[in-house]
């Protein structure tokens, strides 16, 4: 008998009941050789409880990685969702050597943009009628919807995030963008139709 054999079947060797020869696998004579029933000083229920004991355990095993993967999902919803809330959107920064050159328009010129050119709100709800807007986040995915043929005049609730936001434009292509001075503080004091929506 092969000395895998007495390791593999310890039990099996101590009770006399028959093991694979040694290819591994049961030959005709060791098939015809072994006992019908269950060996003696095993009962039924131990034999059953041997047997179902590895099915039970990887259950067991199952339902904790199960548990666990249930919890990290909801850690990862719970931080995608406070992500959301904190989200400052794309980026918008250019390399500190750009030069845009001259980009602030008064807020008196910015007006008659309204018939003839483009006016970009940029503050995070609607606040002026007529314009197109899209809030300061939403910048970097939103720029396809700026026209590229016509003068543009951006106007954000901050001066220095205008600015931001025209460098990141004309950096991308759209040199006629222009930043209203005074951001919508002074778009309102010239423009008197603003609204929330």
């Amino acid at each position: 008998m092969q000395k895998w054999a007495s390791h593999a079947f310890p039990d099996c060797i101590q009770a006399g009941i028959p093991v694979p020869s040694e290819n591994r696998s049961w030959s005709r004579a060791d098939r015809a050789s072994r006992p019908r029933s269950i060996p003696n000083g095993y009962s039924q229920d131990m034999f059953g409880k041997m047997i179902n004991m590895p099915f039970k355990l990887l259950g067991g095993v199952a339902r904790v990685v199960q548990a666990n993967e249930a919890k990290k999902w909801t850690g990862l919803a719970e931080r995608d969702a406070s992500a959301a809330l904190d989200n400052e959107g794309m980026d918008i920064s250019v390399p500190d050597d750009f030069d845009p050159g001259s980009i602030v328009l008064p807020a008196s010129e910015a007006l008659l943009l309204r018939d003839t050119g483009c006016i970009l709100d940029t503050a995070p709800n609607a606040t002026i009628h007529g314009a197109l807007h899209i809030p300061m986040k939403d910048i970097g995915i939103g720029i396809a919807e700026v026209p590229a043929d016509v003068r543009v005049a951006v106007v954000a609730e901050r001066p220095e995030d205008g600015h931001r936001i025209v460098r990141f434009l004309r950096h991308r292509g759209l040199d006629d963008t222009w930043v209203v001075d005074g951001g919508l503080a002074a778009w309102r004091a010239v423009d008197h139709p603003t609204h929330q929506e």
